[in-house]
């Protein structure tokens, strides 16, 4: 039988706050405010988003983490969950997924189409994830245009503020699975990995990032820095301090990620990318608390975020930080 804590681990809710967070920028963007109905909306509507997704790349995944020894606790390998179950229940959230993501976008075509294009590149991505070495590209542009889909809906009309918005979250959706994801999955020769595949090894214990992984990791990293100093130069302020601040931890942590010489240690790494993941949002956060309605609102989002994360990890595993997936 299986139990709420099972389908919550199916549908991996512990990180929903990020998907949710990319649809709440992009209507706070657009002039939403964060007390108002749409806004719970938008964050109903991301945890839909992301339950949907993820519970059909663990099905899609289904064979390839069977022989994952990482992945023997998942509900979906230990029996909790059945995988026929698994399929009923997908399926109707992607009706619904569907069917209220029109309710949402209706008022703005474009808005729609964004969001039938981000569905269908997570259905790619989900076929191909176990398959093919491109898989982290569908994947980024999945989650990377969310914050123009809410925002488009909500009537946003600034195409500068919402591009750079859109172009900083792929490029950390992009970091997220051609780095961390790949990083995470290092030691499963069966599995196609980018990484792997362009010279990222683990040798006597320590991670080497060689040749064009190497390059990748760096290229990667100096588009997202890019993207947050053009959205910095329109928001020189406080608040742009403190989102630069969360960025340079950001870096650091991504730096012990990714570290040559470090001694390699799968959990430690589920740690550092969680900083990574968690600080290179609240730089976002921090920088558009002049669009978004000011400081308070940045650090109630920021909170908010945070426990959530936090919440489930102690929930599921009793961590706070480090996830054991």
């Amino acid at each position: 039988m299986s139990s709420l804590k099972d389908w919550l681990t199916f549908f991996r809710i512990h990180t929903a706050a990020l998907t949710q967070g990319a649809f709440l920028l992009g209507y706070l963007l657009a002039g939403g405010k964060i007390g108002e109905i749409g806004a719970l909306a938008w964050i109903l509507y991301g945890t839909l988003f992301h339950a949907v997704g993820f519970s059909m790349n663990n099905l899609m995944d289904y064979k390839a983490d069977k022989e994952d020894p990482s992945k023997k606790g998942h509900p979906l390998i230990s029996g909790a969950i059945s995988y026929e179950t698994g399929v009923d229940v997908t399926c109707v959230l992607l009706f619904l997924l569907l069917l209220t993501g029109i309710m949402l976008t209706k008022v703005s075509a474009l808005a729609m189409w964004l969001l039938i294009f981000c569905v269908a590149m997570g259905v790619v991505y989900n076929l191909a994830s176990k398959v093919y070495l491109w898989a982290p590209v569908p994947i980024t542009l999945t989650f990377g245009p969310l914050p123009a889909v809410s925002y488009f809906a909500t009537g946003g009309t600034n195409i500068i503020i919402i591009s750079l918005v859109v172009a900083y979250f792929i490029c950390q959706i992009w970091w997220q699975i051609a780095i961390s994801g790949y990083l995470k999955e290092l030691e499963v020769e069966e599995q196609p990995n980018l990484l792997r595949s362009w010279g990222a090894r683990i040798f006597r214990g320590k991670l080497h990032m060689e040749g064009k992984a190497l390059l990748l990791t760096k290229v990667s990293a100096a588009f997202k820095l890019l993207f947050f100093v053009l959205l910095l130069n329109r928001n020189i302020r406080l608040s742009s301090w403190i989102g630069g601040g969360f960025l340079v931890l950001a870096i650091a942590a991504s730096i012990n990620e990714v570290d040559t010489y470090w001694v390699w240690n799968r959990t430690e790494a589920l740690k550092f990318m969680a900083v990574v993941e968690i600080t290179t949002f609240f730089a976002l956060v921090a920088v558009l608390a002049p669009q978004i309605g000011g400081l308070i609102i940045s650090f109630v989002l920021m909170v908010y975020f945070m426990v959530w994360y936090m919440a489930f990890n102690k929930y599921y595993w009793g961590t706070l930080i480090t996830p054991k997936v």
